[in-house]
């Protein structure tokens, strides 16, 4: 079995909106090391875990309020080769947290960013630049 560590950033950009009251934007930069395994049929498992950036944006009704704040994460998963080792399909199951964030409008008003564990699935396309 061969192990091989690596450097990549994930950038992503997330629109919700719903019911909660307020439509909001992220934005995530995420530098993470990720250490790779490969076995005879090509699979390759790994495991990745990085800090950075996130910059949110809150639409309240009233105005726009924004937060950046950090996040940590970590996470598990597998990828196979496609169009001849120039990318990988993967699966990853992954938790994230982020810190809370207070953004005081007036002496009487404050929004809160409030602190967020995220465990998801992510299932995504690694495109491979050098080799």
């Amino acid at each position: 079995m061969r192990v091989k560590a690596l450097l990549w950033q994930a950038v992503g950009l997330v629109h919700r909106s719903g019911s909660f009251g307020y439509d909001e934007t992220n934005i995530e930069f995420l530098p993470q090391v990720q250490v790779n395994t490969r076995d005879a049929q090509g699979l390759s498992q790994f495991v990745n875990f990085g800090a950075g950036l996130v910059y949110e944006s809150a639409f309240t009704g009233s105005g726009t309020v924004t937060a950046t704040r950090p996040v940590f994460g970590a996470g598990v998963g597998v990828r196979k080769p496609v169009s001849d080792g120039h990318g990988f399909v993967r699966v990853e199951l992954r938790y994230d947290r982020l810190a809370e964030s207070k953004k005081e409008l007036s002496p009487f008003r404050t929004i809160v960013f409030p602190s967020i564990h995220l465990f998801s699935v992510k299932l995504g396309f690694d495109l491979v630049v050098a080799r």
